[in-house]
């Protein structure tokens, strides 16, 4: 590995940031998030249906420890992220609009953070 990315890893290590990512169902983005938690370079959640997430880590063969599993279809998280979208969008985004981006996992990712 190269100076310059192992600098990068090393202050990766020191000051790990949140990562969120929306797509449970691709198994190249849950052996990153595994791969990112288990070297400590970021502090990393996926955000989506549980049970898509953890099929989805068997069939790519990675471990969930230190990933955060962040379920789509809880309440809270759909309320939290038709708040941020009120707030940001007020009266242009509503009805059937605003319940749809409520509950999609790449909106609710966006609201966390």
């Amino acid at each position: 590995m190269s100076a310059l990315l192992e600098r990068l890893r090393r202050e990766a290590r020191s000051r790990p940031r949140r990562l969120l990512l929306a797509e449970a169902g691709d198994e190249r983005v849950v052996g990153a998030a595994a791969k990112l938690a288990r070297d400590g370079l970021a502090a990393v959640g996926v955000v989506g249906p549980r049970a898509e997430l953890q099929a989805t880590a068997r069939r790519a063969g990675v471990g969930l420890g230190g990933v955060e599993a962040i379920e789509s279809a809880d309440a809270s998280a759909i309320e939290r992220t038709a708040a941020a979208l009120r707030a940001a969008r007020g009266e242009r985004l509503g009805g059937a609009d605003l319940e749809r981006h409520a509950r999609d996992p790449l909106f609710q990712a966006a609201a966390r953070v």
